[in-house]
C-alpha cells in the first residue's frame, strides 16, 4: 500500500502483499473496479474481507482482500479555481523495497543486495535486521568497503569499550546461606 486507508484494519502505507487478480471495469472513460491483494500478513485486512463478501466468487481466494481505487480531489492553481480528481489504486508496483521503504518490516525471506556505492552509515545493519532466521538471509555483493559507520557511533563505543567500563556486582544469596546438615 502506498498511502493510510484503514489503519486499525492494516491497510495502511507499507503493508506488502502480492497481487492475485485484477477485475476492472470502464465506467465514464474513468477505470474502476477491483484488484485483489494477497497480504504478507493475513490479519492485515481482515475487517475488509469479512465488510466485503459479495464479490468474491468462484476463482476468488478468501484470503485475498479487494482493493478499489481511491478518488482524491485537489486545487491545482493559486486561485484555487481549477480542481483535479485522480483515481487510482493505492499499491505501487514493485519487484522489490528499499532499504528505507522496509524499515520496520518483519520479514521472512530478504535478499539484500549492496551493489550501490552510496555509503550511508548503518544501512547494512539496517537491512539486514528485517529477516527473522538467518535462513531467510541472502546477501548479495557485501564487501568490508560497503559497511560504513558514522564516527560518532566509532567514537562512543570506544569509549565504551576502554573508559566506561564497569564492574559486575551480583548478590547470590543462596552462596551465602547457612546450610543445616541432614539427620
Amino acid at each position: 500500500m502506498s498511502v493510510n486507508v484503514n489503519v486499525s484494519n492494516g491497510l495502511a502505507n507499507a503493508a506488502g502483499g502480492i497481487l492475485q487478480k485484477i477485475q476492472l471495469t470502464f465506467d465514464n472513460l474513468a477505470a474502476s473496479g477491483i484488484i485483489w491483494i494477497q497480504f504478507d500478513d493475513l490479519t492485515v485486512s481482515s475487517q475488509t474481507r469479512a465488510q466485503n463478501a459479495s464479490p468474491y466468487k468462484p476463482g476468488i481466494n478468501a484470503s485475498w482482500t479487494p482493493i478499489q481505487p481511491l478518488r482524491r480531489e485537489f486545487q491545482v492553481d493559486k486561485s484555487h479555481s481549477s480542481q483535479v480528481m485522480r483515481k487510482h489504486f493505492t499499491v505501487p508496483q514493485s519487484a522489490a523495497k528499499t532499504i528505507r521503504r522496509c524499515q520496520g518490516d518483519t520479514l521472512d525471506q530478504v535478499v539484500v543486495d549492496f551493489t550501490t556505492s552510496c555509503k550511508e552509515a548503518h544501512t547494512h545493519y539496517v537491512s539486514l535486521s528485517w529477516v527473522k532466521t538467518l535462513d531467510g538471509l541472502f546477501i548479495l555483493n557485501l564487501s568490508a568497503d560497503k559497511v560504513h559507520v558514522n564516527k560518532n557511533v566509532k567514537t562512543e563505543m570506544s569509549k565504551l569499550r576502554s573508559e566506561r567500563q564497569t564492574t559486575l556486582s551480583i548478590y547470590q544469596p543462596y552462596l551465602h546461606s547457612v546450610q543445616h546438615p541432614i539427620n
